[in-house]
């Protein structure tokens, strides 16, 4: 459910930047068409442009696609089509996170994960069902009390009764009993064996998974960064632009290709915010701790505003 909503909201992002690049680019294109018709271009300027133009329909009708899909895939998880979340600048910064490092990360994880938990069950009951088989092959003493009152009556005599006390310990000692009682042991030792192996293998995979989804969280909470300052420079550098236009020190072409930079800028910001949107997910997940109170916390981070 996380990956489809990440996956909506950086494709709504893509397919808004793709229309206005799309528009940048005709404007461009036709730009560049008068400057050819007045004598001031070449016709590699034209075909140059068109393509460009064409590359920017191709991305629209792409995010458009992945966004469709999104919406679709929701829909079929939960019957309905709500509407996508909002990633801001600094969302993948602001994810709350359990554990600062990895190692901490992976030593909880090894302790809280549910299927970890579940094999180290299956693990404690297959070596209490070892045991339990071979106490078939111990001596067992029994410790026993009997007694009993009895009257009877015939014609020599009347009221005779009969009273009598027991107790003792019974030793029973196993000579032989087949290979019956063996195979359970050995049995029992193979379940014991399977099932450390489980423990061992769930524990190796989630240790490669936590340490893939923890190294694609930096990974993208670090593209996240960078996008976001370039974004911010490139937000500087179009004002400039814009205001060099005025003073005659930039032109139309210049303040389009800052924009263009810009929208780039802004749709790989979205999609680093879904990926560490996506592996803080399944960090969480693998630590046993994506619940109501975790997707909350997220929720309002999501949502807070910047301070």
């Amino acid at each position: 459910m996380i990956g489809i909503h990440a996956d909506w909201a950086a494709a709504d992002v893509a397919v808004a930047s793709a229309r206005q690049s799309l528009a940048v680019q005709q404007r461009m294109s036709d730009q560049v068409l008068r400057q050819f018709q007045a004598g001031d271009g070449t016709r590699t300027d034209v075909e140059l442009m068109q393509a460009r133009q064409a590359q920017a329909r191709s991305q629209l009708t792409e995010a458009e696609v992945m966004l469709e899909n999104a919406k679709v895939a929701l829909a079929q998880v939960t019957g309905e089509v709500s509407s996508p979340l909002t990633l801001l600048d600094i969302s993948a910064q602001r994810l709350p996170l359990a554990h600062a490092d990895f190692a901490r990360w992976l030593e909880a994880a090894l302790e809280q994960n549910p299927v970890i938990r579940a094999q180290r069950a299956a693990l404690q009951i297959a070596r209490e069902e070892l045991r339990k088989a071979r106490t078939d092959d111990l001596p067992v003493a029994d410790l026993f009390a009997a007694r009993s009152n009895s009257k009877s009556s015939m014609d020599n005599t009347i009221g005779t009764e009969f009273r009598s006390s027991q107790i003792g310990v019974q030793i029973s000692i196993p000579i032989y009993a087949g290979g019956a009682v063996g195979s359970m042991i050995r049995q029992a030792d193979a379940n014991v064996r399977r099932a450390q192996s489980d423990l061992n293998a769930a524990q190796s995979r989630l240790t490669v998974q936590l340490d893939r989804d923890w190294r694609n969280f930096e990974s993208a909470r670090s593209e996240a960064q960078a996008q976001a300052r370039q974004l911010q420079a490139l937000s500087v550098l179009l004002e400039s632009a814009q205001r060099g236009q005025k003073a005659g020190i930039f032109t139309r072409m210049d303040e389009n290709q800052a924009q263009l930079q810009a929208l780039a800028a802004q749709r790989d910001l979205a999609r680093a915010n879904a990926r560490a949107l996506v592996s803080w997910g399944r960090l969480m997940a693998g630590l046993g701790g994506l619940n109501e109170i975790s997707l909350d916390a997220a929720d309002q981070a999501l949502k807070s505003p910047e301070c």
